[in-house]
């Protein structure tokens, strides 16, 4: 009995969790020749007066920063639960399917993408930033698969 209500805590507090938020965070990793990349972004603030986010994206090839900005970003440039549900809602009717993940040992419900023409998969879920897995072309027919690996719920 204890284990089914620590399941259903669990179940709910996923289902309110909202985005975003202050302290929201995401860490993706890719490999690619050899090389282990990070990509992990932060929401460090939030700028009531015109409901903007401060996001901060820091870039890490093995463990070396290659990048790191910060962005003022608009509430709608960022995906909210809604907007994740309505993905949900129409994923099948878009060409994709829905299915369920594990990050951290937590189930996570996603809608996948296929784009045959770069043989390439997207993942939208709900979790702050809303992706859970994309690519970025490098050159030719190179890529970056970048998987979520890591995410916190802010405040």
């Amino acid at each position: 009995m204890k284990k089914i209500f620590s399941i259903l805590i669990l179940l709910f507090s996923v289902t309110s969790w909202s985005f975003p938020q202050v302290g929201d965070f995401v860490r993706f990793e890719a490999e690619f020749q050899g090389d282990h990349y990070r990509l992990e972004k932060k929401v460090l603030n939030h700028n009531s007066a015109n409901d903007s986010f401060r996001v901060r994206t820091l870039v890490l090839v093995n463990n070396e920063i290659v990048q790191d900005q910060t962005h003022e970003l608009p509430r709608n440039f960022l995906y909210t639960p809604e907007k994740v549900d309505s993905v949900f809602k129409t994923c099948v009717s878009r060409e994709g399917a829905l299915g369920q993940i594990q990050i951290e040992g937590r189930p996570l419900k996603v809608c996948e993408f296929y784009n045959e023409d770069s043989q390439m998969t997207y993942m939208i879920g709900k979790v702050p930033f809303g992706q859970v897995r994309f690519q970025i072309y490098l050159k030719d027919e190179d890529f970056l698969d970048f998987n979520l690996k890591r995410f916190v719920h802010g405040e």
